[in-house]
């Protein structure tokens, strides 16, 4: 819904805050690491032009292929990107808390090096983290994964 109101295809209560609308620009969004999409988010994505990069993409290139292509994307003509990090993304394995558990998401080691790239571009104007549910969470599992997710997209380093 987030994304939906800032790419001007959202609920016109929430698109058009501040009169002018959209937001940002579909040619600088992408959604990357999606497992399945329903009716409406496929009618949306189709209706707002925004970049989808599949999970079968992703295991085609690579987490670095992809991301670099994200953000090339996004910071075309802008002056940095917010990074939305939807834990619902990676497998629930490794992110148990979470509101939709669908096997087959990213892994553990593919998340940092999402974020690491994340980091390393430089561009990075806000980070969020959605769909974390700590009623749903095994021993705290995905709240530590988010919080070591945070630094990795904020430059913590090994070195």
């Amino acid at each position: 819904m987030p994304l939906a109101a800032v790419l001007g295809v959202g609920p016109r209560e929430l698109s058009e805050i501040g009169d002018f609308y959209p937001k940002v620009s579909p040619e600088n969004a992408v959604v990357n690491g999606v497992r399945s999409i329903d009716v409406l988010e496929k009618l949306n994505i189709e209706k707002a032009g925004l970049r989808v990069i599949t999970m079968k993409k992703l295991d085609m290139q690579g987490m670095k292929g992809v991301m670099e292509e994200a953000l090339e994307r996004a910071c075309d003509g802008t002056k940095g990107f917010h990074c939305s990090l939807d834990l619902n993304v990676v497998d629930p394995q490794v992110a148990p808390g979470v509101s939709t558990l669908v096997r087959g998401g990213i892994t553990y080691r593919e998340s940092h090096l999402a974020m690491e790239i994340v980091a390393d571009s430089g561009k990075l104007l806000a980070l969020d983290c959605v769909e974390v549910n700590p009623v749903l969470d095994t021993e705290n599992a995905t709240g530590s994964l988010v919080v070591e997710l945070i630094c990795s997209g904020l430059e913590k380093e090994i070195l």
